[in-house]
């Protein structure tokens, strides 16, 4: 299952973000220097419900993603204090990062810079996780070189790996942006993960949400040089959407349609999250269920296999596939078969977006 990481100064609005997309309802502004909030956030799949019903299905199930919201990051953070050690740990674990960027003005909720200025922050956060692993990296370097003086060849190889990386984070540079830096085994970075910035907007600066959205995303795209296209932004009203989270699917519609905020935060960041780490969804359909898989891009049968088993990917025999567009037009499973829309793929097979799927399996 992925994991994504929130993280941003204190104040930005993280935790709100957090309950908009997890429900989880976690208070706001009551860390301490070990506390992490973890929750699971359902991703919307309208395709389970026509599946389900074309199955007769008993329940449906739908993929996640799990959401870690660590404390704020401080201006002068130390493993000790601000961005403590199990903030790193938790950071360090995750596939990609959503880094949350506040630009809304609340009096009664002073920022920590005494002003609102996203961009700013947006280079105080970098600045701040670059230094958490390279305080990672120097340790690292200095553990592989004592441990290369027996002669160990590995070690050595590792050494210089970190010392590399250790030089790319000496001049503020994340390893994501620095090309293809080969990372030790052992050596767990937060600066080599896809990277989406989310602008914590107010309620009266929706009207200005693509203003505010595309002024960050000029900045970090400045920030990213050669490795732009990468750079991934939204602008976002985190309390609103937190609020909608506690509602009926109809009554969320319409406070979201009020507000001008479209689908919501979840249909976006998980479409941003899907992107930056190249994730498909497969689907299982049957009586007992229809549910929602996460794989990679480009992986093969029995690779998507063992995400739902571990005891298919080892015991992988054949799959049944069909593409959901045509499995609807069929009508169900028996039309698709007798159309032949249902094909037999082997171990070669890549797993598309939308694939329906039966796996065959001997163990």
């Amino acid at each position: 299952m992925e994991r994504i990481g929130i993280a941003g100064l204190p104040a930005s609005g993280k935790t709100s973000l957090f309950n908009a997309l997890t429900g989880v309802g976690a208070e706001i502004g009551t860390y301490s220097s070990k506390d992490v909030n973890l929750g699971m956030a359902s991703v919307p799949d309208p395709r389970l419900e026509v599946l389900a019903d074309m199955e007769s299905s008993k329940k449906i199930v739908p993929t996640q993603i799990e959401f870690a919201d660590v404390a704020g990051v401080a201006a002068g953070s130390t493993p000790a204090q601000g961005l403590g050690g199990a903030q790193l740990g938790k950071l360090r674990e995750v596939d990609a990062l959503v880094c949350v960027l506040r630009a809304f003005e609340a009096p009664e909720v002073p920022h920590p810079e005494g002003s609102v200025d996203p961009v700013r922050d947006m280079e105080m956060l970098e600045t701040e996780l670059c230094l958490a692993d390279l305080e990672a990296a120097e340790k690292a370097t200095e553990r592989y070189r004592k441990a290369s003086k027996s002669g160990d060849a590995q070690q050595k190889t590792w050494a210089d790996q970190a010392e590399a990386i250790k030089a790319v984070l000496e001049t503020g540079v994340p390893v994501s942006r620095a090309g293809t830096l080969p990372v030790p085994p052992d050596l767990f970075l937060i600066t080599d993960k896809p990277v989406i910035y989310v602008v914590n907007i107010g309620e009266d600066q929706i009207d200005e949400a693509d203003k505010i959205e595309d002024q960050v995303r000029a900045a970090a795209v400045g920030m990213a040089g050669e490795r732009s296209e990468s750079v991934d932004a939204m602008a976002i009203c985190a309390q609103v959407e937190a609020e909608a989270r506690d509602l009926d699917a109809d009554a969320r519609s319409e406070l979201l349609e009020a507000y001008g905020l479209g689908e919501g935060v979840t249909q976006r960041l998980i479409r941003a999250v899907y992107g930056s780490l190249d994730l498909i969804t497969f689907l299982t359909a049957g009586e007992p269920e229809t549910r929602a898989w996460t794989t990679q891009l480009g992986s093969k049968a029995p690779q998507a296999a063992g995400r739902i088993h571990s005891d298919m990917e080892r015991g992988f025999i054949r799959m049944e596939v069909v593409a959901y567009d045509d499995l609807v037009d069929a009508g169900s499973m028996k039309a698709a078969k007798e159309k032949g829309l249902v094909r037999v793929e082997g171990k070669d097979y890549v797993v598309k977006e939308g694939d329906v799927i039966h796996v065959r399996f001997n163990v």
